[in-house]
């Protein structure tokens, strides 16, 4: 996602850019450009500017839905796995098994590992909602 300035300056490029082509058509096709017109197309271009910044924050406010929603989905998982795995760690350490806290130890990390991982690529969208990884670009 682009920051504040970058929109800001992306929708004012699109607004000049838009006032430059008005004026172009105008002289162009009239030969010379009176102040009304100007007003005009200044205000096409500023119109333009806020339709471009409207666009940007609707998808910025959809793109957060989407990861609140994912946020949500990975809490509900972390909470059915921690939930899971709690009983057999109580066992554990009930029977005082040095090798089986170890165990038990190194599979909460791994598991810890795992989702950290899963939830860093979903929301650096490394993965598609398929789970599929995406493809890298190869240079040709």
């Amino acid at each position: 996602m682009h920051s504040t300035s970058r929109k800001i300056v992306i929708a004012l490029t699109a607004g000049a850019m838009v006032t430059a082509v008005a004026v172009l058509l105008h002289t162009w096709l009239g030969g010379t450009i009176d102040r009304h017109a100007f007003v005009a197309d200044v205000i096409a271009g500023l119109i333009s500017a806020i339709f471009a910044l409207g666009i940007h924050l609707y998808y910025e406010s959809l793109y957060y839905r989407f990861a609140l929603e994912r946020a949500a989905v990975f809490s509900e998982v972390n909470h059915h796995v921690r939930n899971a795995i709690f009983p057999l760690c109580l066992a554990v350490q009930r029977h005082d098994d040095v090798n089986g806290q170890k165990l038990c130890d190194d599979a909460t990390n791994r598991i810890n590992l795992a989702l950290r991982e899963a939830v860093t690529d979903v929301f650096s969208q490394k993965v598609t909602s398929a789970g599929v990884p995406k493809k890298k670009a190869t240079a040709a």
